[in-house]
Parts: C-alpha cells; structure tokens; sequence
C-alpha cells in the first residue's frame, strides 16, 4: 500500500472547501501562504521546502538583459533549480524509498529517476504527455484523452462545455489514481490543472459557484474520498486562491508620479509597427471582445492567422496610443504582458539597482499591495496582490486605481491533511507556509529533512516526530554534485 499521497488542486481556494464535505470533515485544513501566487515558483516551493529566492524559481519566466542592455525573458526550467525537488530529495539519499510523481513543476526537462521510480508529465503549456520510463505513465493514465480534453478548455470559453470536459478529466485522474495506489509506492504524487484551468477560462464560475464550479469541486472531493479511504497518509494541497478584486492599480502610473520612468512615444502608432512587435516605446491595448474573436476565428488555422497578418500589414492603418515608456532610459517600469491573458502576479524591472529599495518603498505605501524582493538583490520585484486590490501594469496615464472587478489569483491556497499521528497534534495554525509540504513529507517517509528548511520544526510537530531522530542534510550541496554528475553522464527529458 502507498504510504503517503500528495494531491496537488491547482487553484484550489479555501472558500471553496464549503463545497467539499469530505475535506471539510475528514481532514484538517488550513490556509498555506503560497508567498508567490503563481504556479511555477508555488509549486517549486511546495515541493523543494524553501522559499523562491532559494529555490530559484521566481516566475514563469527569467528576466536577463542580453549584450544591448535590453530585457528579455525564457522560461524557466528545471534546470533553473537551486535546491531540489521532494522526489528529487529521494533520489539523491541513499534510502530505498519508491516514488510516482506526476507533474512535477517546473515540467520539463525531467531529470531521469531511480530504478523502479517513474515521473510522469501529462499537462504543460505547448508539452506533449512524456513518461521516464517510456510509456510508463500511460499504464495508469489515459494522457492523451485527458490531455485533448485540456487542449479543449485551453482554447474554449462556453463555460458550459468546459464544465464537462472538466468533470470528464477529473474522472481520469481518479481512475489513475486508484491504479497507483494499488501499487506498492512509498509516495505518489499527482498534481492536477484544475480547477485553476476551469476558471481561467469561465471566470463567472467565481459568482455562479453552485451552476459551474460546485460541480467541479464535488468531483474533486470525491478523489480525496477515495484517496483517504486507500492510504494512511494523504496531503492535499494548492499553489494558490482564486479572488474577484474590487480595485485595479496601475503600477506604471505609480513609477511615473514618482519619477521613475521617462515616457516614450505616443499618438498614432502605425498597425505594422504594433504587428512586427516594435515594443520599446509603445504598447496598446486590444478589447476583449477582439481578443475572442481572434482566439476563435484565427488561432486554430495556421494558414488564415498568417495571411490574415499579411493583410493587416499592407493595410495603412493608425492606432492611437497613450505616451508610453522609454524601456532603457526608464529607473524602472512594469512590462505590459505579451501574451492577452493577464499574469496574477506582475513585476517591475528595475534597470537601476541603486533604486530597489525606493521602488520597494513606493510600491508599498501607495499601491497598497505586496511586495516579494529575492535576497539575492536580483533586479525584479514582484507585485502580489492583497487588500482588495490587484495589480497590473497600465499607462503612464492611467488613474492609479481604478474601481474595476478583476477575477484572478490570490495569495492563499489550501493545505488539507489526513496523516497518522496528526490526532496527536491539536495546534495546527489556519495559516500555514508552504515551506511546510516537503519536510512534512519527509518526515512521514522517515526521510532527514534539508537544513535550508525553514519550516522543519512546524513538520516535525504535526508528524509526531523528531528532527534528532530523523536527522539534517544540506541537500543544495548534494544537488549540485548530482547536477554535475547528471550532466556528464545523463541525457535530460
């Protein structure tokens, strides 16, 4: 039997526990501060047991400037990684410990486990399902169905359809699940896109819970039933909450009041400097009504989308645009979002380090939301939202907050718990780090926690078990032998 499964909902907000009787009743929950409400550094979070600026995954994307001062981005990857992963943690002990993780985050590449091990990969962005081993995954999971059924929510907005594929994925994840734990694992793990996916693409689900997202939560519920009823260990847990803000704060317009950015051109913009992707001192703002019409008209005909940006081209079209920003002359500035979906989170690139701390400062007392500064003074700040408020770029002449709804992340996820020894444990906190998942797992497993751990005592106390008994690693060490070694001899996924 396994002992321990991990449940990964991503977007799973507390609120929505009044619709799951079974987590209510049968587990103890609490809020988990994600510190980062976003998927990659929250997830990386839960699973490594450190915070980002150690783990090192901060974003969905890394901002570098490249030979011409000029900021870019890539995605991060797991090659980004300063501290390892809980399945990673098990590959580098020497204990025999057999693990099933699906969907680790950051997905790709995968680093090749253990013997009898297997990590699986079935939802990504633009990645296909890939199994280490080979076609491993698919004995327990119907990835390319579940992962249609994702590519259909993806690029549909009928709240109505996607409700459906919702429930239809679900129940593929719970037919997988049931398989694994009739194995003879240590840990599984499964992290699952929903409800967030749901959500994103019917955003009226957060005011209409009982007709589109109650349905969606029962299913959800039911897993964790069965998940409780098969496995002495179960921990479920989210990357983040879901919130309607009632306030939109434009940073930009902030960072120009203050004098922080320089503005750049404006007035009337010709469509093919817009279209050839000339950002640097000009952007615009698409309504949304032509962002869906395009989604569902263009996007999924290659042919028509590029003759259609051949007309546009020919065509002597203006666009009116506010004055912008000069990017490079700028102390610092928010970049707006190159793709249409808003990021929950935003961040200012700051091309004068000298002014982090005023930025920080600013941001604080006339935003009114929070701010997430690495400690290895990397140049980003990251903005989250909070009291009500939600952050995004906007002009430079934009008002500072606008009193308009906005659906979208929040800071607190969810931490469900259904351990041996936690009856023992009455103080559990309603606010937990999310730094707490990964030593609370090695505890169960009998594993030594990491000593960059911040949250091993809280483990240690819900667990029943103590740190001198199950000793101390520093397991960032171990990781970048393994790195090094992995590298020279093994090829990654």
């Amino acid at each position: 039997m396994t002992k321990l499964l991990v449940l990964g909902y991503d977007g799973l907000d507390p609120l929505m526990l009044d619709y799951m009787p079974v987590l209510r009743s049968k587990f103890r929950s609490a809020k988990l501060d994600t510190i980062i409400p976003l998927t990659y550094p929250s997830w990386t979070t839960i699973m490594t047991g450190v915070p980002p600026d150690i783990h090192g995954i901060l974003d969905f994307f890394y901002y570098y400037k490249d030979n011409r001062n000029t900021w870019k981005t890539r995605l991060y990857t797991a090659n980004d990684l300063k501290y390892p992963r809980l399945h990673e943690i098990l590959h580098i002990t020497s204990k025999n410990i057999k693990y099933a993780v699906i969907d680790p985050i950051p997905p790709t590449p995968i680093h090749p486990p253990k013997r009898d091990n297997f990590i699986g990969r079935i939802w990504g962005v633009g990645l296909d399902p890939l199994s280490v081993p080979k076609d491993y995954l698919s004995k327990f999971f119907d990835t390319n169905m579940i992962n249609k059924l994702i590519k259909y929510i993806r690029n549909n907005y009928n709240c109505n359809s996607n409700l459906e594929k919702a429930v239809e994925i679900i129940h593929y994840y719970h037919d997988g699940v049931e398989k694994l734990l009739k194995q003879n694992y240590d840990l599984v793990w499964v992290t699952m896109n929903l409800p967030d996916l749901f959500i994103h693409r019917c955003r009226e689900s957060l005011h209409r819970i009982d007709k589109y997202l109650k349905p969606v939560l029962v299913e959800l519920d039911n897993l964790a039933k069965t998940a409780q009823q098969n496995c002495p260990n179960t921990i479920i847990v989210s990357d983040h909450g879901f919130s309607t803000y009632k306030y939109r704060v434009n940073i930009n317009r902030l960072l120009y009041d203050h004098g922080l950015i320089k503005p750049g051109r404006g007035g009337h913009n010709p469509l093919s400097q817009l279209l050839t992707r000339d950002r640097k001192h000009h952007r615009t703002v698409i309504p949304q009504i032509a962002i869906s019409l395009a989604r569902n008209i263009l996007s999924r005909n290659r042919v028509l989308r590029n003759l259609s940006r051949k007309i546009l081209l020919k065509l002597d079209i203006h666009i009116a645009t506010h004055p912008m920003i000069d990017e490079e002359l700028s102390k610092a500035y928010s970049p707006v979002p190159l793709t249409t979906q808003i990021p929950p989170i935003f961040v200012v690139l700051v091309n004068d380090p000298d002014y982090i701390e005023d930025v920080t400062k600013i941001i604080e007392e006339h935003a009114g939301v929070m701010v997430y500064i690495p400690r290895s003074k990397y140049p980003v700040i990251y903005v989250i939202p909070s009291n009500n408020r939600f952050p995004v770029p906007g002009s430079i002449k934009s008002p500072l907050v606008e009193e308009l709804s906005v659906e979208n992340h929040s800071l607190y996820g969810v931490v469900a718990l259904d351990i041996e020894g936690l009856s023992r444990y009455s103080g559990l906190p309603e606010i937990l780090p999310s730094t707490t998942i990964a030593p609370l797992s090695l505890c169960i497993l009998g594993i030594p926690y990491g000593e960059e751990m911040p949250s091993r005592n809280l483990a240690s106390e819900i667990c029943g078990k103590s740190e001198e008994n199950l000793g101390l690693i520093r397991y960032s060490k171990r990781w970048i032998i393994y790195r090094k070694i992995q590298q020279r001899l093994k090829p990654s996924y």
